[in-house]
Parts: structure tokens; C-alpha cells; sequence
């Protein structure tokens, strides 16, 4: 709760001055990702209009980035980013936006995770979340998506919509060990993506990891139509390269 509390402030609170007008961070991101998808070449062709969006995140930087995709996916400013003179079918941002967090805690409650799976069964939402074995911060709650959960010397579980729980016995091992910040590290992340065990992982798509965790067959029996698109073939080969630049800044 305080995650959430702590993301919502950050994001939508008034505190970035744009000119003589106080802004909050989100439209802020907003009103550049409308300069971005609007741009046009000198034939009036638009440059980026089938880029995908992608936004990530670790730790509580992960948590933003769910918070961010979540409310933009579902938004009026999404709406209003895809209008444009050919009409309102016009889509300047592709769907679905993507987020993938690493040791994201949780954000939400009940009612949170409900509107964000019906965003992900309504093609709008993927949220792929990888956090490690003996990381107690991903640990606790309900969580959004596809769970990608790292072992050191065995294959990754891949699940959907649930959380590694940790009792209260395991956590005092774990922080006594002094182990917790080695856990919770990107470059732990990057060695157990990187290893014999997961190697099947970088040659998965998005929606390869949706189908394996079983969300588009609860899509599909809750009666709707599971997202599926022609270029949704991007290997997680990508995340690899995204966790190795992430990871070069820290």
C-alpha cells in the first residue's frame, strides 16, 4: 500500500513546471510521446507510428513502470494520442503497451488486479515481471501478469498472476544470510537469464510467454478473444539486452 501510495504521488502529483504551468511527471510523458508518435518525414509520413511502447523498471522503478502502462493503456490520453486528422481510427501507438519489471513489489489491491487483467484479456496490456529466487521484495501480494521467477540451478517458473510467497521463517533466514541485496540485484537477474537452465527463455515472444503461463487459456474461457498479433514475435532475447543496459547504469 505504501508502494502505491509512494508511485501515485510521484507520477500524478503537480511538481514539474512546464513554462508557467505545473505539470504532473505523466503528462509530461504524455505530451513527449505525442511529439514522438506525431512526427513526420519530409513526405508527411510518420516516422514512428508502428514502434511499439515498452516501459520498464526495477525494484520500485518497476512498480512505476506497471503504474505508468496500466493507467496509460486504459487512459483518455491514450484516446486522445491516437486522434489525428485521418480520423479516430488512426492509431498513432500500437497495442498492446508493454511493461516488464524486475523485482517489482507489488502495487494495488483486488480491485487494481481486476481492472488491469481485463486490460490484458482486452489486448491493451502485457506485463511480463521477473524477479529471483530468495528476493523478498516481489515476495508478498497479488501480482499483474506473467510471473518469470529465477532459480539459480534450475529452469525458471512461468506463471500467471501469482506471487512467490516467502513465510516468516524463510525471510529471517534470507536477510540474516545477508543475501537480500544479492537477490534483489540486476546482475543476479542477468547471470540466472543468461544460464544453461533458461536458455529457451531468450528465444520466447511476449505473447509465447502468455500462452506457456496459461493466461490466454483463462482468457479464453473467461469468453473473450486472447490477444494475438503477426509481429508479436519478439524474443526475450530483447529483455536480456534491456536487463544488461539497465544494469550497466547501476
Amino acid at each position: 500500500m505504501i508502494t502505491k501510495l509512494f508511485t501515485k504521488e510521484y507520477l500524478f502529483s503537480n511538481n514539474s513546471k512546464v513554462g508557467q504551468k505545473s505539470k504532473s511527471k505523466y503528462e509530461c510523458i504524455c505530451e513527449n510521446l505525442n511529439t514522438i508518435y506525431s512526427t513526420r518525414d519530409e513526405q508527411g509520413n510518420e516516422i514512428y507510428r508502428d514502434f511499439e511502447l515498452t516501459t520498464t523498471g526495477h525494484s520500485l522503478g518497476g512498480a512505476l513502470a506497471q503504474l505508468f502502462a496500466y493507467t496509460f493503456a486504459g487512459s483518455k490520453e491514450l484516446t486522445d494520442l491516437n486522434q489525428s486528422t485521418q480520423g479516430p481510427e488512426h492509431i498513432l501507438i500500437p497495442k498492446p503497451i508493454t511493461v516488464i519489471t524486475f523485482a517489482s513489489p507489488t502495487i494495488g489491491k483486488k480491485h487494481y488486479v481486476k481492472s488491469f487483467q481485463k486490460l490484458e484479456r482486452d489486448g491493451e496490456l502485457r506485463h511480463l515481471r521477473v524477479s529471483n529466487c530468495g528476493d523478498i521484495i516481489p515476495g508478498f501480494g497479488k501480482h499483474c501478469g506473467v510471473s518469470i521467477h529465477l532459480y539459480e540451478n534450475k529452469q525458471a517458473k512461468i506463471k500467471y498472476g501469482k506471487s512467490v510467497n516467502i513465510g516468516r521463517r524463510r525471510m529471517r533466514s534470507l536477510t540474516s544470510q545477508g543475501s537480500l541485496l544479492l537477490n534483489h540485484s540486476l546482475a543476479t537477474t542477468l547471470d540466472r537469464i543468461s544460464n544453461e537452465f533458461n536458455s529457451d527463455l531468450l528465444r520466447m515472444s511476449v505473447e509465447d510467454f502468455y500462452e506457456k503461463s496459461g493466461a490466454n487459456t483463462l482468457f479464453r474461457r473467461q469468453g473473450r478473444q486472447a490477444f494475438s498479433r503477426s509481429d508479436g514475435n519478439r524474443s526475450f532475447g530483447r529483455f536480456k539486452r534491456l536487463t544488461n543496459s539497465m544494469y550497466r547504469r547501476y
